[in-house]
C-alpha cells in the first residue's frame, strides 16, 4: 500500500494514513495477524481501488476467525 494504509493492531481495522492516493490505481494489501508468541496467520489479501471519491469497500466491515491451532501456511 506504499504507506497509504495502516492496520489497527488491536481491532484489525484498515484505514488510510492521509497520504495522497493515485486516482484509478489498485492498491493490493496483504494483512497478517501475529500473536505474542510469534505465531502468525496466513495472509489476508485486500484490494483497494482509489478514485475520485474516498476508497470504498464491498462490505462495511470484514471479520475472520482463525483457530489458534491452524497450521502455518493453511489457506
Amino acid at each position: 500500500g506504499d504507506g497509504c494504509f495502516a492496520v489497527d493492531k488491536r481491532t484489525g481495522q484498515v484505514v488510510t494514513t492521509g497520504l495522497v492516493l493515485q486516482r484509478d490505481r489498485e492498491y493490493l494489501l496483504s494483512v497478517v495477524a501475529l500473536d505474542g508468541l510469534g505465531s502468525h496467520s496466513a495472509p489476508a489479501m485486500l484490494s483497494v481501488v482509489a478514485g475520485a471519491r474516498a476508497p470504498q469497500f464491498t462490505n462495511t466491515s470484514y471479520a475472520i476467525s482463525i483457530p489458534e491451532n491452524t497450521p502455518e501456511g493453511q489457506p
